[in-house]
């Protein structure tokens, strides 16, 4: 009995020593490529359930006034969306979960009167 208790006592010192090393890890990846000059300003931010690991700004937000990139810095995302929508649909399709053959609940165009655009000939 008296070893259980000192196993759960000594868990959670464990558990925050795994963290804690966790936590520099990350840390030392997330802050390495403003270091090696790859980029100039990363925002991280790793969550893992409920608990926030690494929430941390790297580098410069304007490099021109030396301002430092906050931990909560917004960006524009641009077009970035199409390569995390397209490499979700390939991880579906490799997974059997995503296939041609569904159909789909709503009509095609020209079934519903649409018509359909043609190509023009490039001759």
């Amino acid at each position: 009995m008296a070893l259980v208790l000192l196993g759960t006592t000594v868990a959670p010192a464990a558990a925050q020593s795994d963290r804690n090393t966790l936590v520099e890890k990350l840390d030392s990846l997330a802050g390495s490529g403003v270091l090696e000059h790859r980029a100039v300003g990363i925002a991280a931010t790793v969550v893992r359930g409920n608990d926030a690991l690494l929430l941390k700004g790297y580098g410069k937000a304007d490099v021109e006034w030396s301002i430092p990139l906050p931990a909560d810095a917004m960006f524009e995302i641009g077009s970035i969306t199409k390569q995390f929508t397209a490499v979700a649909l390939l991880q579906l399709r490799d997974e059997g979960k995503l296939g041609t053959a569904a159909r789909s609940p709503v009509s095609p165009p020209t079934q519903r009167g649409i018509p359909t655009p043609r190509r023009r000939s490039s001759c």
